[in-house]
Order: C-alpha cells, then structure tokens, then sequence
C-alpha cells in the first residue's frame, strides 16, 4: 500500500526513520515534516526524511492520508487537538508513544467520531539517542508494533495503520490500551528505572572500573531525561507496580545472600532460565540494521563524489 501524501509530526529519531523508510521504498508521494523548531526540521528535509517542512501542524496535516505523531508522549494530545480541525473524513491518525491509555481515551474524546480513525501504536524499538541525525530507513525492520484499538476504532483504519508498519518491515500485535500500559510498565519504563538507580547508585570514581555488564545493563540511562520522565507519568500507576514486584525480587535477592546458598541459586538459575526463554536480543538486529545504514550512506556518498 502506498500514499500521495503521509504527515509526520515530530521528525527525531523515531519519525525521520520512518519517513526515510517511507521514501527509500517508494510508499509515499509527498512525506511533510512538521515540527517546532525550524532548524531540526530543515536537518530533517537535509536527510531525505521529508520533502517539504512546516512549524504548523494543521497546515501540516490538511489533506494527508496518513498522519503519524511521533513527539514524545507529553504532546500527544496537543498534537491531536491542532489538527483535528483540519483532517479530512478519511484521514488515519496514529503515534508511536509508549504509554498508551490516556492518550487513546482523550483521542476519543477529542476526535468524537463514531468511528473512530486515530489507532494508538507503539513501535518496540528506538535507542538513547535522539534526533534525526540518528534516524535509519531500517529502523523498524524486524521490529514489533503494539496497536492499541478500542472499540470504536474503525476496522479500516486499523488495517491501514497495520499495513504502514508492515510496509516498513515491521509486524504488528494488538492489546488494548490498558493491556499495554501493564506489560510495557514491566518490560520497558522498568528497566529504565532500574537503570537510572544503578547509575545513581555507583560510587563516584568507580565508573572507570565499568565492563561491559554494567555497561550493557545500563545503556538506557543515557536517555532523554525530559522525555522519560513524562512517559513514566503518563504511566505511573503501572509503573509503581512494577517498582513493588521488583523490591520484592530485591528481597528475596537480600535475604538469600545473607542466610540461604542453595535459594540464591534457584533464583538465579531461575532467571538464566527465563531469559533464555525470551526473543533474542534485539541489540544484535538493531546494529546490523545501523551498519546497513551507513553502508547504504557511504554509497549514496560515492554515488554523488562526496
């Protein structure tokens, strides 16, 4: 499936990616880039991720097929109430934040159709970095996309979003909004936590003595602190959750150690076990995909003499 004209707002790591993608394989006519400030924007057009660039959302939006807000999670809704005006009967909207039930509710509320074009998504990948000078056309290859319908969604929109992801390289899964915000508290605002306090923990001076355990197990703090701080509000009752089942962990970690070889043995045996159950490590595709992309770059430099 393709598009005469797609509308991204917000064109950083995650939608200048897709935008590169979008045009690289030829599935849309005209990609805008809409954003707040006009030199990342003009960055962004520099890159290829988008053919023309505007600060306005709504004139950014009007007469797009297809509108992705890709802004971080604290200005979703804004985004969805400045172009709601202005978007045509068939206009499909969706977003990639990682938190996803505030912002499904007050999409409906927002939009009031009675069916309802906005699908809340969420790609399961990205990186600590940020901006469009990080974005790759292979970026969602291989990735999942959570879908977020509720029961107004209307079912051809559902369906167009789904093929966007899948046009892209990635496939997509659907959960309603609360279904996600739960597992993703867990599998993803978590770890960023848990990262976060084991930087914070570190006694100053020591991080020199850092392998690449420590390393690997806390690369996610180098993230945007701004943009991770609203997503764990956005979320913040499952995020507390999570924080509790894991202290538990930490206590049955504590009191092994101090009184009990064999239990610390089951629980790590039961850990190594666990993750070996899991899907392999994403890392590993995301730095094929990278040195694809600068594979594909260094040509596209030769290609022109630079």
């Amino acid at each position: 499936m393709s598009w005469e004209r797609v509308a991204i707002v917000g064109v950083g790591l995650m939608g200048g990616s897709l935008g590169l993608a979008l045009k690289e394989r030829g599935l849309a006519g005209q990609v805008v880039g809409v954003g707040r400030r006009k030199r990342s924007l003009t960055r962004a057009l520099q890159r290829g991720a988008c053919d023309e660039i505007t600060t306005d959302i709504a004139a950014g939006v009007r007469k797009a097929e297809m509108v992705v807000v890709a802004t971080p999670v604290g200005s979703v809704l804004s985004v969805i109430q400045a172009a709601a005006p202005v978007l045509s009967p068939d206009s499909v909207l969706t977003d990639v934040a990682s938190a996803k039930s505030h912002i499904v509710r007050a999409a409906e509320s927002l939009l009031g159709h009675e069916q309802l074009r906005f699908v809340g998504g969420h790609p399961l990948v990205g990186s600590e970095k940020k901006g469009v000078q990080h974005a790759h056309a292979e970026l969602y290859e291989g990735a999942t996309v959570v879908l977020t319908p509720v029961e107004g969604t209307d079912p051809a929109a559902l369906d167009q979003v789904s093929q966007l992801w899948r046009s892209v390289g990635a496939t997509s899964t659907l959960l309603s909004p609360e279904e996600h915000d739960t597992i993703l508290a867990q599998t993803s605002h978590l770890p960023h936590l848990v990262a976060a306090a084991l930087v914070n923990a570190l006694a100053r001076g020591w991080g020199r003595y850092s392998g690449p355990g420590f390393l690997d197990g806390t690369r996610v703090a180098a993230s945007d602190p701004a943009l991770w701080k609203d997503i764990f509000l956005s979320n913040a009752t499952e995020v507390v959750r999570a924080l509790a089942r894991f202290r538990k962990q930490l206590e049955n970690l504590e009191n092994a150690l101090a009184a009990e070889p064999e239990a610390l043995e089951r629980l790590l045996t039961r850990a190594q076990r666990l993750r070996q159950g899991l899907k392999p490590d994403s890392r590993a595709a995301q730095k094929s995909r990278s040195s694809k992309a600068k594979t594909s770059g260094s040509r596209s430099r030769r290609k022109r003499g630079t």
